[in-house]
């Protein structure tokens, strides 16, 4: 557990995160399919990705972090 608090503590940083969104912005630039398989898919709930996979029927996009955010119903 004290390891995932101090990668929480590093990563948390803002020189960090600006590190991370520019790393994340090149990855998906250069492999925009990679980077939705190996990035998005791991992020997303298990019955958005099985409907993703099936491929039957329209998915509407939500960003990431405002899904499940306190005070939704």
């Amino acid at each position: 557990m004290k390891a995932l608090g101090a990668l929480d503590r590093i990563t948390a940083k803002d020189a960090n995160v600006k590190i991370m969104e520019q790393a994340l912005e090149t990855a998906l630039r250069e492999k925009p399919l990679w980077f939705f398989t190996n990035i998005v898919m791991p992020l997303l709930p298990k019955e958005t990705r099985a409907a993703v996979e099936a491929g039957d029927r329209v998915i509407e996009w939500r960003g990431l972090v405002g899904v499940g955010s306190v005070g939704e119903s």
